[in-house]
């Protein structure tokens, strides 16, 4: 299997940043971009990131929906299509 650890830390790869952002979204149902990056930050002790990869990813898998109006993302349930 390969591993990020050689170049990177795994908290800090897009599958870590992802993981927190399920978790804050788990615990609030919906935050705004600035929110979130704020959140890993704090959580991750990270200055420099891009959050558009991670929530890409949750995109792609169905996981979240992003509202472009409020620039917020929310958790999708596994009721909805």
């Amino acid at each position: 299997m390969i591993r990020p650890s050689k170049h990177m830390t795994l908290e800090t790869c897009l599958i870590g940043i992802a993981s927190v952002v399920i978790q804050e979204l788990l615990k609030s149902g919906v935050s705004t971009i600035p929110e979130l990056e704020k959140v890993i930050a704090e959580r991750l002790k990270i200055t420099e990131f891009n959050l558009g990869p991670p929530i890409g990813f949750l995109f792609a898998l169905g996981k979240v929906e992003y509202f472009e109006a409020s620039d917020s993302v929310k958790l999708r349930t596994c009721n909805q299509p």
